[in-house]
């Protein structure tokens, strides 16, 4: 789904008086989603994309002296899942998108006009002097995504997180609300009375997210997605499971054994070797293509199961931002760089860390560091009650929308995934009580600590569905046995296990894809977007230089498809 919208600001000459909104140019297409159409007694809103439950909830919507962050935390508390809104009328326009911006806007100025859009290419090609911006380039490579919301190119910002555009006599102004301000987040919720609530709060708000057609949900070896199946049982809706992974993949064969034994469907999609000489590198490309080069090239996997789900199905349910929300984030990686644990730890040396990243790309001006240095040490500066508060207010505002947003866009052309634990409500919620990641200490390591999320799931499931209660996760133990006492001491058998089992399988194959088609990845990176700077074909075997590897070619190729588009060499740009 994408949308364009071109506002003149003041000073134009006046446009057709026909569109009482104002707006030069408005377009829409919704793709594999909908548009839901309300019309309010002073103004219309219009949602694109995949409300829950639905938009009828906001009929009596009121548009005219209402504050604009207020007329934010309405939409948001009403409705559910993920889209854009559009609420027009003949005194004003608003332009947001949904709980936790997972999907983006952009803006830019141009010639007099304001150019919004849902994708960055689309806003860069109403643009004639377009710049690449080298803060960004740096941010991305230090943090894996920019640090808050700056784009590709200097003349386009991405809308801050529970954002929205206001358009009122021929001005623009961009209004944040409120909407979920982690130092507001007072531990009051510890009983095990609270716990009940808490669970009856997400069964309740959970239901609406299963549509009543058949959806696929993804069932691994952990707790969310066996929740999430044994919520689908207990709600009586249609669906089927699966997940990916190559054949010794304990989310496939511990999955495998679950709806065995639970006699239910599941359907893998296995990682296979055909997998790999037919789709894998191909996938790759377009995970990267598809999100706006905001995700890399390490989730293939991702790109090839939206395109198999999509041919059975209309939604998926995932756990994405389950085990986020409860269990204290703590290891670098993907979603989080050490530079980023450094910031946040206030550890000494982050800022010459971020110096010495800026020399190893090629970036000269030291300016660029500086700037970016500068901007970070403005955001810690912001007053939180303790620093796992102030990471925290960062994960939800930032990591969330930076690393599962780009999956989401991509698989949004395919499908729509469902995130039941992304719910306002419930969030909420949960971050007043001790099962919040919240109330960790910050970067929390002990894995007895760690462990308090499991205590949702578990008295959750043994509420709602037994099988599924007693059956092992790919931990080597069961919800069932955070109750008992011989059941702990199998979790604490299971840690021990862990500890002495060898390297991790490649369960996904991302480092068979790296280390066996490197050059055919370069080769593929350069057919469709053009000439990178990287020509090393050298093999990488460590794990540590697989993921720096990946994150080199997927920035490689975005900021090669970036200096495409400002200069116009149009190739195979984006276009999704």
């Amino acid at each position: 789904m994408r949308f364009l919208i071109k506002y003149p600001l003041l000073g134009l000459a006046s446009i057709s008086e026909s569109r009482s909104h104002d707006l030069e140019q408005l377009e829409i297409e919704p793709g594999v989603q909908s548009i839901h159409t309300v019309k309010l007694e002073d103004g219309t809103l219009t949602i694109v994309g995949d409300p829950i439950p639905s938009v009828d909830l906001l009929k009596g919507l009121k548009h005219k002296d209402v504050e604009t962050s207020e007329m934010i935390k309405t939409i948001l508390q009403a409705i559910g899942g993920h889209y854009y809104w559009i609420l027009e009328s003949p005194c004003r326009t608003l332009i947001g998108t949904s709980f936790a911006s997972i999907l983006p806007i952009y803006y830019a100025q141009e010639n007099g006009n304001l150019i919004i859009g849902s994708k960055s290419k689309d806003v860069a090609e109403q643009i004639q002097n377009l710049t690449v911006n080298q803060t960004n380039l740096l941010e991305r490579f230090v943090f894996n995504y920019a640090f808050q919301c700056s784009t590709w190119w200097n003349e386009i910002n991405l809308l801050p997180t529970h954002g929205a555009i206001v358009l009122e006599n021929r001005t623009y102004r961009v209004v944040q609300a409120d909407i979920l301000q982690v130092e507001d987040c007072r531990l009051v919720k510890s009983s095990q009375k609270d716990l009940r609530e808490l669970i009856d709060l997400f069964i309740d708000r959970s239901a609406s997210y299963y549509p009543s057609s058949e959806s696929g949900i993804s069932l691994t070896g952990g707790f969310d997605g066996r929740t999430l199946v044994a919520l689908a049982r207990h709600h009586g809706n249609p669906f089927y499971t699966y997940s990916f992974g190559n054949e010794a993949s304990s989310d496939i064969q511990i999955a495998s054994q679950i709806a065995r034994a639970a006699d239910f469907e599941y359907s893998p999609i296995v990682l296979d070797e055909k997998y790999l000489e037919n789709e894998v590198i191909q996938s790759a490309i377009n995970f990267l293509i598809q999100s706006e080069f905001n995700g890399n090239l390490g989730r293939p996997h991702y790109q090839y199961a939206a395109r198999k789900l999509a041919t059975r199905t209309k939604h998926i349910i995932t756990g994405n931002f389950g085990s986020e929300l409860f269990r204290a984030l703590h290891i670098p990686g993907v979603m989080m760089s050490k530079t980023l644990i450094d910031i946040f730890s206030n550890k000494g040396g982050w800022e010459n860390s971020i110096i010495a990243q800026s020399k190893e790309i090629g970036i000269a001006q030291r300016h660029v560091a500086d700037d970016l240095i500068s901007q970070i040490k403005t955001y810690l500066t912001k007053n939180f009650a303790n620093p796992n508060h102030r990471f925290y207010h960062y994960v939800m505002h930032e990591i969330f929308r930076k690393y599962f947003g780009p999956e989401l866009v991509m698989q949004y052309l395919y499908l729509s995934n469902r995130t039941p634990f992304l719910d306002l409500h419930f969030v909420k919620a949960l971050n007043q009580s001790k099962w919040s990641g919240v109330h960790s200490s910050l970067f929390e390591r002990s894995k007895v600590k760690r462990m308090k999320g499991q205590e949702f799931y578990a008295a959750l499931l043994r509420r709602t569905d037994h099988q599924l209660y007693k059956a092992k996760t790919s931990k080597g133990y069961s919800p069932n046995d955070l109750h008992t006492v011989l059941g702990i001491i199998n979790i604490g058998k299971g840690v021990i296990l862990r500890k002495l089992r060898s390297a991790e399988n490649d369960e996904n194959s991302i480092g068979q894809l790296f280390t066996s088609f490197r050059p055919q990845i370069i080769k593929t990176i350069q057919k469709e977007v053009g000439d990178i700077r990287s020509k090393k074909n050298t093999i990488q075997e460590s794990e540590h230089n697989i993921i720096t590897d990946m994150k080199k070619l997927s920035i490689e190729a975005g900021w090669t498809n970036a200096n495409n588009i400002s200069r116009r060499k149009i190739g195979y740009l984006v276009d999704t």
